[in-house]
């Protein structure tokens, strides 16, 4: 078939990872490989699109990449999963708390926790992209006590730092 393949065992650990769910240190270090991939790619110049494997495309995202995202650092979908609370972006629906609606604090005006999903995640070669990634490598691969510290939550960290407060993009 001629498919390229990353050999995944290069970037560290080429132990069977299946069933790792309970061992948060083997689960970072997993990450830790994630993403050193990521670097590998976006080192040579190579756009990343990274999708879990539970993910279904309904649709080809080639033509939504090379147009919006294209002029993106990081395009990164949310773990807001509500239909309501996410189109609440002025924050009038009485239906929430002004203060806005816990994952979904990439809504303007909400001072909850944004909570990004790197399980569908497309990451630019740009330098901006390249120093995150580097970022987020280091962050996963140092010794740290939070045995919850995993690749989807030291991504949202890093990102976060100067995240709030969040205002609207201009109208188009």
């Amino acid at each position: 078939l001629g498919v390229p393949v990353l050999n995944f065992s290069v970037f560290g650990d080429a132990s069977d990872f299946r069933g790792i769910g309970a061992d948060q240190a083997r689960f970072r270090r997993m990450g830790a490989m994630k993403v050193a991939a990521f670097l590998s790619l976006l080192r040579r110049g190579r756009p990343v699109l990274c999708s879990d494997v539970d993910t279904v495309w309904l649709a080809d995202p080639e033509p939504f990449l090379r147009s919006r995202a294209a002029a993106a650092d990081i395009a990164v979908t949310s773990d807001c999963l509500s239909r309501e609370a996410d189109a609440n972006k002025r924050g009038d629906s009485r239906r929430f708390d002004p203060k806005g609606v816990w994952f979904c604090g990439h809504n303007p005006q909400n001072l909850y926790g944004v909570t990004f999903n790197t399980g569908v995640l497309f990451l630019n070669p740009t330098p901006r992209t390249l120093t995150l990634a580097e970022r987020w490598h280091a962050k996963l691969v140092a010794p740290t006590d939070d045995w919850h510290l995993e690749d989807q939550r030291a991504f949202n960290m890093l990102v976060t730092e100067a995240f709030y407060p969040v205002v609207a993009a201009p109208p188009a």
